[in-house]
């Protein structure tokens, strides 16, 4: 099958690899292509050879789809003009050494309107609480003070990291993503960040962890398509 060829690559298909360990529907297997759904949150995820992507789309066009993510460049091309907006992304998977430490922890409910007001990243206020709600959300704190946030998106990767502004260039980006990435059992480390954001690549790869070869594609509707 496709999907076993393609997990042997552990860094590229690490998203893939994370969603065969939670609830998820396998909608296609072959040869050439797959599509996963999460159960959870009905996000799709394709990949396909580019000589199956035209059939790929038509297997497709029989679910209502919201969100799907591709990692096949030519599938993208195809799906993005029916979707009102995309993200590209790269996958980063930490690989350094394990990161303990107890000032990483679920966030206080009484900082929850803080993240709220201060994460602007395309997350609706609902989609915070939503992961707030899921335990998703977590807080580093010193002297019982909130010095930055971190979490997991709805696809399982680790992401809304952000440090107060008196506490950044302190090395607490560093801290905070190595503890997150190991803070949840049966989670893969990884993580997407959007193509140009040099920033957090740079931060990724100062904690040590490796890239995918290649794109992660999102694409979003506020409508369902298909």
């Amino acid at each position: 099958m496709f999907i076993d060829e393609c997990i042997k690559d552990s860094i590229t298909y690490a998203n893939i690899i994370q969603y065969l360990r939670i609830p998820h529907k396998v909608l296609l297997s072959t040869e050439k292509s797959f599509i996963l759904m999460l159960t959870n949150h009905y996000i799709y995820i394709t990949d396909c050879i580019d000589s199956e992507c035209e059939n790929l789309i038509e297997e497709l066009k029989k679910y209502k789809i919201k969100i799907i993510s591709t990692l096949n460049d030519k599938l993208f091309e195809l799906l993005k003009l029916k979707f009102k907006y995309n993200d590209i992304c790269c996958q980063a998977v930490y690989c350094g050494e394990k990161l303990e430490n107890n000032n990483l922890m679920q966030l206080k409910k009484e900082d929850l309107e803080y993240v709220k007001k201060t994460y602007r990243d395309g997350n609706e206020e609902k989609e915070i609480e939503e992961t707030f709600k899921n335990n998703n959300l977590l807080g580093y704190y010193e002297n019982n003070e909130l010095i930055g946030y971190v979490g997991r998106h709805a696809d399982y990767s680790i992401g809304i990291l952000f440090v107060k502004e008196k506490f950044r260039k302190k090395g607490y980006g560093s801290i905070i993503l190595k503890t997150a990435f190991l803070f949840w059992e049966n989670q893969v480390p990884f993580t997407h960040i959007i193509i140009g954001n040099t920033a957090s690549e740079n931060l990724h790869k100062k904690i040590q962890c490796k890239f995918g070869k290649k794109k992660v594609y999102w694409l979003y509707n506020d409508d369902f398509i298909c």
